[in-house]
Parts: structure tokens; sequence; C-alpha cells
């Protein structure tokens, strides 16, 4: 269930249309995402969805074809998911700070 929600099939080609010229997306392969998952600390703060390194870590090792067709997908188009484009930040006053508040 978190796989097809985080990470939907891509659609078939019918009625996408790349920008003109871009090859960008010819050089996403299972290699490189897996270098830069690589590199995600485990303990990374999760997004909106919930979502840490750890867990997209895990869906990679089940299914990285659908994970690597969407983000080739999403570079060849210009446009990703707009859960993979929010984030939600709190502010932690550290102590001897002036705003400090206990």
């Amino acid at each position: 269930m978190i796989l097809e929600t985080a990470f939907p099939f891509s659609p078939p080609d019918n009625g996408i249309t790349a920008p003109q010229g871009g090859e960008a997306h010819k050089a996403i392969d299972q290699a490189l995402i897996s270098s830069i998952l690589a590199g995600f600390f485990n303990q990374s703060a999760p997004g909106e969805d919930r979502m840490g390194a750890e867990i997209v870590k895990l869906l990679w090792e089940w299914d990285p074809e659908r994970i690597t067709d969407l983000v080739r997908l999403c570079i060849r188009v210009g446009t990703h998911p707009e859960s993979w484009k929010t984030a939600k930040g709190n502010v932690i006053p550290k102590p001897g700070k002036p705003d400090y508040r206990p």
C-alpha cells in the first residue's frame, strides 16, 4: 500500500509530452538511484507523508524498477509528485538563547 501510494506506477507515455531536446532522463538508472539512497541517513526526519529514508530504502529493495521508472519520468517531464516537494519544519529553541522559553 505504501509503495503504491508514494511511488505510483508511471503512466503510459500517451498524453505525456516531454520538453523538447531533453536527454537527462536517460542518465537515470538503478545504479544511480541506489548510490543516492545509500547516502541517506536512516534516522533522517520523515516528510509530510511520514516516510523516512529507512522506509524508502525498504521500498527500493522491493521494487527498484518501479522507483527508477518513476524518477526517470519525473526528470523527463520536468515535474515531481507534490508530496515530494513539501516539508514541515519545527523550530526547537536552544537553552541560553534570548528566545528560549522553558
